[in-house]
């Protein structure tokens, strides 16, 4: 697992209690790429990139009305899991 956030003082408090961070402003086009750069999963990602901004369905993307009932599921079930 590892954290991020937007500037230098909160990447530094999450260091400081052990957390992989990256700082990371999902508003900048320049941000995003670096903490790509920084990642272990940089080619994965660059992938993904690559594949979203084509029109082609991924083999791991679903349109919306496919997963809509798990979707409703995760939000109304007194027994959420982290993953579904």
């Amino acid at each position: 697992m590892f954290a991020t956030a937007r500037n230098n003082v909160d990447v530094e408090k999450l260091k400081n209690l052990n957390f992989d961070t990256y700082q990371l402003d999902l508003s900048s086009s320049e941000s995003i790429q670096r903490a790509i750069s920084a990642s272990d999963y940089q080619h994965s990602y660059e992938q993904m990139i690559k594949h979203l901004n084509t029109d082609k369905l991924a083999a791991y993307t679903l349109l919306a009305k496919a997963i809509l009932k798990y979707i409703i599921h995760a939000l109304e079930t007194k027994n959420a899991k982290i993953h579904y």
